[in-house]
């Protein structure tokens, strides 16, 4: 059986079919580059999310810093207002827990929220940021040195500092409330 194209019209169907080849051939790949891109996203959003909330935490703090000296006024203020109604009051005064734990407070920490439960003894539960792997066991170990906290709990992985720049710690002692 021969042929019966001419030469040229074989040659072009030649063409026609290596550049299918081609064409098909590239859309393969380009679906095998996108699903290897999605099979990577997760890996890159579980290396980029913390690096990301850590930086908007450190942001905050400094932004916290900066607003040092107009914090530290109000609280001066809230100290006069506090001794001139002492007398007054007859519940348990829990500014001496809460300013046992504040005072200790380093510089680089950002305390975001406190849990006080009164009782014998007290427990003050701190949550926070922290811009240095440091300073969560520094924070600790100035809390362990005032004689009315007979005990500080933080959690070994914000110790270390893993996984990301917060941390938890439940403070217990005797403030004679």
């Amino acid at each position: 059986m021969s042929n019966v194209l001419p030469l040229n019209e074989r040659k072009r169907l030649v063409r026609n079919i290596h550049a299918r080849y081609v064409l098909v051939l590239g859309i393969v790949l380009s679906g095998g580059a996108v699903a290897a891109i999605l099979a990577l996203l997760p890996a890159y959003f579980l290396a980029y999310v913390p690096r990301v909330a850590y930086e908007s935490a450190s942001s905050s703090v400094r932004s916290d810093t900066t607003q040092l000296d107009g914090d530290r006024s109000e609280i001066a203020r809230a100290r006069e207002l506090m001794s001139a109604i002492s007398g007054v009051t007859t519940e348990h005064d829990t500014s001496a827990a809460i300013e046992a734990v504040m005072t200790a407070k380093p510089l680089s920490i950002s305390v975001t929220s406190l849990s006080f439960s009164a009782g014998d003894p007290v427990t003050i539960t701190v949550t926070g940021m922290s811009l240095q792997r440091d300073a969560v066991q520094t924070y600790r170990e100035a809390l362990l040195r005032d004689e009315r906290i007979t005990k500080v709990d933080v959690p070994v992985a914000a110790l270390i500092g893993a996984l990301s720049s917060s941390f938890t710690m439940t403070v217990v002692g005797s403030f004679g409330l």
